[in-house]
């Protein structure tokens, strides 16, 4: 019986970990930390040893697969992972339903009747927002409006320069950018997410932090009724008043273990749905933070890797840039969460290269980079690192797009 209980344990545990660190792991850091090493190791380095080994087993075709992989899932429109989602959520809580719905489940001791039939309409609601999201129009740049977004934020020249887009055939915007999947120019772009099969940026970035949010709440409401079910069968049952002789013979009272092991063999699927849910609330609330920490900064998150990307451009040409401490575009907090709440824009940062001419009058470099080191006349130019950024891979350079 102690077996199950570990395995559960186990599962738990492991998927949380796996979660962690490829979310906030980066295996190609210069400078890794802990995180960063275990990415590394238990991630990017399997990846490579079976990429490695199907190349040696099935030669060029391993490689024609893998290309055709990416593309097929990564590199064009596919609703593979919206059908994910309606799988693990209308299963879901399909197993939910089916092994808390009814006497004696519910109504019990903590959790009344009405649950059943509010909890099943938060998740029809659940099910409707994530429809707005799958068609929502992310902020798509259209002849109509090119010439208003054009107006919209100045060009910093670091981040964002005047350039063409060979696709859409005018001058893209400031922090707008072409998405290869969706194949259109995106205001204000921040990500493109597998999971809505669509981008994030000025037109619904506002509707995908709500989303965010209301997920998670539904997820912590599930967790919360699962917990409160499990909880009132003990009592109902009296197990926490059990007791069973040890090895001397001596009467002793059930153990906490004791009671978690006799869940899972009574309520095993109740359990699982409970714990998967709780690890899921986790994750819509954490990616919800960091947007909200992005948004205050005034920073998307397309630019946080344009920052990462000019900063090892740097590193390559052994130069110490000093980035600037705020966003070329940050006006102040409330006016950044208003240009994503309460759009349309009014307040932007009307020359937002002075934020980048401030900090390289202070920036210090190698003193001694010798003579045969590129760029060695201009090594803190923050223009000298964004074209090394743009024509050489430095290690760092994320691939295909930005995906949530």
């Amino acid at each position: 019986m102690a077996a199950p209980a570990w395995l559960w344990i186990a599962y738990v545990g492991t998927v949380s970990f796996f979660i962690y660190i490829w979310l906030y792991g980066d295996s190609n850091k210069p400078n890794p930390t802990l995180v960063d090493r275990l990415q590394r190791i238990c991630i990017a380095g399997p990846l490579r040893m079976i990429n490695k080994g199907g190349g040696a087993v099935f030669g060029e075709g391993w490689s024609k697969f893998g290309l055709w992989f990416e593309d097929y899932f990564f590199g064009r429109p596919n609703r593979f992972f919206a059908g994910c989602y309606w799988v693990l959520f209308v299963g879901g809580y399909g197993v939910f339903a089916k092994n808390a719905f009814g006497a004696p489940m519910i109504p019990c001791m903590f959790v009344g009747e009405w649950h059943m039939w509010a909890g099943s309409a938060y998740c029809a609601s659940c099910w409707l927002f994530f429809l707005r999201m799958l068609y929502s129009d992310p902020g798509r740049i259209t002849q109509a409006d090119h010439a208003v977004l054009q107006q919209q934020f100045e060009y910093d020249e670091i981040l964002y320069e005047r350039k063409n887009c060979d696709t859409c055939e005018w001058n893209r915007p400031a922090r707008s950018k072409h998405c290869r999947v969706c194949n259109v120019c995106v205001a204000r772009f921040d990500h493109h997410c597998i999971w809505i099969n669509s981008c994030v940026g000025q037109g619904n970035h506002r509707d995908f932090i709500l989303f965010l949010i209301y997920h998670g709440v539904f997820m912590s409401y599930v967790t919360f009724v699962g917990v409160a079910v499990v909880v009132s069968q003990v009592y109902q049952h009296r197990i926490n008043e059990a007791w069973y002789y040890d090895a001397q013979g001596q009467q002793q009272p059930v153990t906490h273990y004791m009671l978690f092991q006799w869940v899972l063999q009574n309520y095993a699927q109740l359990f699982a749905v409970t714990a998967f849910t709780g690890l899921l609330q986790c994750l819509f609330y954490g990616f919800a933070c960091y947007q909200v920490s992005l948004i205050l900064r005034n920073v998307t998150t397309n630019e946080t890797f344009k920052l990462k990307d000019l900063q090892a451009a740097a590193e390559y040409h052994n130069t110490s840039l000093q980035m600037p401490s705020t966003s070329p575009y940050f006006v102040s907090s409330w006016a950044s969460v208003c240009e994503v709440f309460c759009a349309p824009v009014y307040d932007t940062r009307k020359n937002p290269r002075e934020v980048w001419d401030g900090p390289q009058e202070r920036a210090t470099t190698n003193t001694n980079p010798g003579p045969d080191h590129p760029n060695a006349q201009d090594r803190t130019n923050p223009a000298v690192a964004k074209g090394t950024a743009t024509r050489k891979s430095t290690g760092t350079k994320r691939r295909k797009g930005r995906k949530s």
